[in-house]
Parts: C-alpha cells; structure tokens; sequence
C-alpha cells in the first residue's frame, strides 16, 4: 500500500482512483466516510467537499488504521 497515501489526514476522491479504484467506487467510499465522520460529530464533514478523513476512510476500505 502506498505509504503517502496511509499518512494523509484527508483523503479524496483521486487519491482513491490513484490506488485503482473505479471513479464511481471511490466517490462512494469517500461519501460513506463522510458520513461515518458525520456520525461520530465531526459536523464539518457533512457538505459537498470531495474529501473525508483518512480514519474513515482507512476503516471502509480496510487497510487497517491510520498513525
């Protein structure tokens, strides 16, 4: 796994389709770690920004946790 990319605190939607990921499928990720950040309170996340925090992220996509 690309190391730069683990130690981002955001992540968006190109880092995703850098890794390989279908357009489509990382808009999805990164859509469903807004909304894990949403419910945790980080009310920030809960808008139309094209990114989300790499916990989250790291979390659905399952390459374990951030430092």
């Amino acid at each position: 796994m690309n190391q730069k990319f683990i130690n981002k605190p955001i992540i968006t939607c190109e880092d995703l389709v850098k890794l390989g990921l279908p357009r489509t499928q990382a808009k999805r990720v990164i859509h469903h770690a807004k909304k894990s950040a949403v419910l945790a309170g980080f009310t920030f996340y809960n808008g139309k920004q094209d990114f989300a925090p790499s916990k989250f992220v790291c979390e659905i996509i399952g390459i374990g946790e951030v430092a």
